[in-house]
């Protein structure tokens, strides 16, 4: 019985993670490109999804540097979404998570 309770339970949250997931990809256009869904009213913040526009189809690098809580990893998911690797996953790094040796 508590095998069955543990199996619904992990049906549940792959079917509640594959949900997620659809909703991620929500918006992906005809050529799998997909538009940031970053609202932004002022000067400073137009201009840095101009940049995005400008660059993220780049096939390029691209480091993103600023304070805790400045919006890096928004803005690295809009280089994805607008760049021509939008339909595969992205994967964020906290490099000053990181000991000084391990990221080489």
């Amino acid at each position: 019985m508590r095998t069955q309770v543990e199996l619904a339970a992990a049906l549940r949250r792959g079917q509640r993670l594959e949900a997620e997931n659809v909703a991620l990809r929500d918006g992906v256009a005809d050529e799998g490109v997909k538009q940031p869904s970053i609202i932004a009213e002022s000067p400073a913040m137009k201009s840095v999804l101009k940049l995005v526009e400008r660059i993220g189809p780049a096939d390029a690098n691209i480091l993103i540097t600023g304070e805790n809580g400045s919006g890096k990893g928004v803005i690295a998911r809009a280089l994805h979404q607008t760049s021509a690797r939008a339909v595969k996953p992205l994967v964020a790094l906290n490099a000053g998570a990181l000991a000084e040796g391990v990221f080489e």
